[in-house]
């Protein structure tokens, strides 16, 4: 998303195409070169915005997802040469000192969704398993937030989470006495009413909490 906002943030993308236009006039490796050059500018700016996004983030701010104006960038908040830079290459550019209001994330967010769509179900369910272990011994330990829980009385293995139901039903005599069946139907057919009546037939509801 930095990277794209080295296109969306528009005194970034001209100077960016600026200076990598002052390249495109060398013999033969111009067009090359200016591509190579703009490239390296967005991967660098990119970086250096990223680390400012960590910086904010590591202090529980939020951040910009995706920035369209200067004032969007975490990298004018950090001191020193970073936001100085910056400057530079923006030629001291002069703007109204207002964000764009556009969608923001802050650390715990971000978090949240990487382990929503970048961890499997397997490792969120024994994720939050160990969590529920945690929390269950520190309020039957009566530890508090300051404790230090040396034992585990209450463990996840031991529980039940889930009940499985079953129904079964077998469908003797249910068609007509075997008797009259017998008496009335040939041997084949009775020997399939038979089969029928024998065979048990079952459904299974789990109940999940």
């Amino acid at each position: 998303m930095n990277y794209a906002a080295t296109y969306t943030v528009k005194p970034i993308n001209n100077a960016i195409e600026g200076i990598s236009s002052a390249f495109a006039a060398v013999p033969t490796v111009g067009p090359f070169l200016k591509i190579a050059v703009a490239a390296a500018l967005r991967l660098a700016v990119a970086g250096i915005e990223t680390y400012g996004d960590w910086v904010r983030l590591t202090k529980g701010e939020a951040v910009c997802v995706l920035k369209t104006v200067v004032e969007d960038l975490s990298v004018t908040a950090l001191p020193g040469e970073f936001a100085a830079g910056l400057s530079k290459l923006l030629g001291n550019v002069n703007s109204d000192g207002k964000k764009s209001n556009k969608f923001e994330l802050d650390y715990e967010q971000y978090c949240m969704i990487m382990m929503l769509f970048l961890t499997r179900s397997e490792v969120l369910s024994q994720r939050s398993a160990d969590l529920i272990t945690l929390n269950v011994n520190t309020v039957r330990l009566h530890i508090g937030s300051e404790g230090v829980l040396n034992e585990l009385k209450f463990k996840m293995e031991d529980t039940i989470t889930a009940v499985d139901v079953t129904c079964s039903v077998q469908l003797d005599l249910v068609v007509m006495p075997k008797g009259f069946a017998k008496s009335t139907v040939d041997a084949d057919t009775y020997a399939a009413i038979e089969q029928f009546e024998d065979n048990t037939y079952k459904f299974t509801v789990t109940r999940g909490y």
